[in-house]
């Protein structure tokens, strides 16, 4: 019998069915009845339920005594001493063998079914603990972007550190982009994803990606041809979505493009939708174009982690539209980006900084409590502050900031969320507890964190918080929080600004902006000059998304203005007007901003 059970489960399974059968056709030709049959069928279902197989062998006993219980009973077999011993030996072989199978069967799966569980389990504690470290790298590069903003405000800083501190800041920015974005795509692949929508110009953000990979198609000799206007080039989307995606397309066909080729752009502004289109003359290798978009598709790319193409397309279907691609040896590959086009009424608004839905009683000079586990996030929040602001003190988390409003009622408290022993919502609930019991005003409590999407802003309020700042944040924040009023940006003027407003912090910077930005004027002025269209485009690009950053919205307009005449391949603009901007942005005066 143990040999039997180590034949194969096939093959015992084949040899038990033979043997039922023959028995079946003995009682056919005997004129037995076929009352026991369903025995069968009973004894697989039964057996399914065994879990060893000292169970099998006395279930497999058990049939063959009612096998033999019903032939006497039926009395045909029992005719021949012979055939009652083969029915009844063929059937303690063929339960025997049916039990046993299924039975193993049925352990299998259930091993199959356990160690499946295992690896989910495993799976979904290692995509938590990563979640949890991009979540935590969040605080730090607040600290960091906030730090860096805060020593570029010191005075008697020569233009060197200057450019180093603003460099540093800048891959503190990118660094917390790009950890924004690992967030997000971990959410799209769960399938949980809210976007929160803004206007996007494609336009706009094409010339940006153009502009940054310009040297890597310069460095293969490409000749990037852009097609298309930028009127009506709006779409709904997500201003970071949009570029990653737009970059990872052009980076992409930049590098299949055979050296000395053109990557043909196109932006097409149709009725419902903004289509960009991207062609090169490379084909997709054969062995992954059925599964391009896939994840971990990739070939003959040193170090490629085929995760590109993947998160492309996942962010391009979160933002309501789709990445396609079509390739062959003769045309080359395409890659189609398609988004929602943002109509008149359809222009979303993006999610402020700050948010509160009703107006803030704060007092004239408030007592502060600022409740954060990170030192930093505490250190720059009291910097960040007016002088008149006081008391202000800190709380290392929850538990400290219940325990100390015990004692002392703060006018306005900045709670983080995320903290150990005690987080941010379970300190609002007691502190909003401990304040009715003792019969005192409430404080006005914001939640202070580094998730400020419009969806988490909405659950802040939703939980009792008054209102919410978001990290990092910067001295105009706390001060449209401090007076119950966001800060909103001021309509520039139709002409030229014969003052400027900018923020303190960045105003030990303006001398080395206009320095830099004078120079890339001069370019712009020698390349029209020269007829170089090219260039003359490109300065004038940055010249328009830079300029507003110190306030000079004149300028970045004009220069805007002079970029979309050289777009529309017209002649080129007047050297004048390039020299009016110049001379502007070198003699205009300055002032700190003085919050409202």
């Amino acid at each position: 019998m143990n040999r039997l059970l180590r034949l194969p489960p096939r093959l015992g399974l084949l040899i038990a069915t033979a043997i039922a059968a023959s028995v079946f056709l003995v009682d056919i030709s005997t004129g037995a009845e076929l009352r026991v049959y369903p025995l069968y069928f009973f004894a697989i279902i039964l057996a399914s339920t065994l879990a060893t197989r000292r169970q099998a062998y006395a279930f497999a006993s058990y049939c063959a005594a009612l096998w033999a219980v019903s032939k006497y009973l039926d009395g045909t077999e029992f005719s021949s001493g012979l055939v009652w011993i083969w029915n009844t030996s063929a059937q303690v072989v063929s339960f025997t063998l049916v039990a046993v199978l299924v039975q193993r069967l049925a352990a299998t799966l259930a091993t199959e079914q356990k160690v499946s569980e295992e690896l989910s389990s495993a799976l979904r504690a290692v995509e938590d603990a990563d979640r949890i470290a991009r979540h935590d790298l969040r605080t730090p590069l607040s600290s960091i972007v906030a730090t860096l903003g805060m020593l570029m405000s010191r005075p008697g800083l020569s233009g060197d550190d200057l450019r180093l501190l603003a460099s540093a800041r800048r891959a503190a920015r990118r660094a917390m982009t790009m950890v924004n974005l690992s967030l997000a795509l971990h959410r799209m692949e769960q399938g949980c994803y809210v976007l929160e929508a803004e206007a996007v110009d494609l336009h706009a953000t094409l010339l940006a990606v153009i502009d940054d990979l310009k040297e890597h198609a310069d460095a293969k000799g490409l000749r990037l041809d852009l097609k298309g206007g930028a009127d009506g080039t709006v779409a709904v989307g997500h201003a970071d979505f949009a570029y990653s995606v737009i970059a990872n397309v052009l980076k992409n066909a930049i590098e299949a493009a055979p050296a000395g080729s053109a990557v043909s752009i196109e932006v097409v502004s149709e009725n419902a939708a903004i289509r960009l289109s991207v062609a090169n003359a490379g084909a997709v290798p054969a062995e992954i174009r059925a599964r391009f978009f896939g994840k971990y598709a990739t070939s003959g790319k040193q170090g490629g982690s085929g995760l590109g193409a993947y998160s492309a397309r996942l962010m391009a279907r979160a933002m309501g539209g789709e990445l396609e691609m079509a390739t062959d040896e003769h045309s080359g590959t395409l890659l189609t980006l398609s988004l929602p086009r943002a109509s008149a009424d359809r222009v979303p608004e993006t999610a402020p900084h700050v948010r509160f839905d009703s107006q803030l009683d704060i007092a004239a000079h408030p007592g502060v409590l600022i409740v954060d586990d990170d030192e930093y996030n505490r250190l720059i929040l009291r910097r960040l502050l007016p002088e008149d602001c006081a008391p202000v003190e800190m709380a290392v988390n929850g538990k400290a900031a219940v325990d100390r409003i015990r004692k002392w009622r703060p006018d306005l408290i900045f709670m983080d969320i995320n903290m150990p022993v005690m987080g941010g919502i379970e300190a609002l609930n007691a502190i909003r507890a401990a304040q009715a019991t003792a019969g005192q005003a409430p404080s006005v409590i914001v939640a202070f964190s580094a998730i400020d999407d419009a969806q988490s802003q909405t659950a802040y309020l939703a939980q009792g918080f008054d209102a919410c700042l978001g990290k990092p944040c910067s001295r105009a924040d706390v001060m449209a929080l401090l007076v119950g009023r966001p800060a909103t940006p001021t309509a520039a003027e139709d002409g030229p600004e014969t003052e400027i407003e900018i923020d303190g912090e960045l105003l030990p910077m303006l001398p080395e902006f206009r320095a830099s930005r004078a120079a890339l004027l001069e370019e712009l002025v020698l390349s029209l000059e020269r007829g170089e269209r090219d260039a003359a485009r490109r300065l004038a690009h940055q010249l328009g998304g830079s300029l507003g950053t110190f306030g000079l919205h004149w300028a970045s307009r004009a220069c805007k203005a002079l970029e979309d005449e050289i777009e529309r391949g017209g002649p080129l603009p007047a050297v004048a007007r390039a020299q009016g901007v110049l001379a502007h942005v070198r003699t205009v005066a300055a002032q700190p901003r003085i919050p409202s």
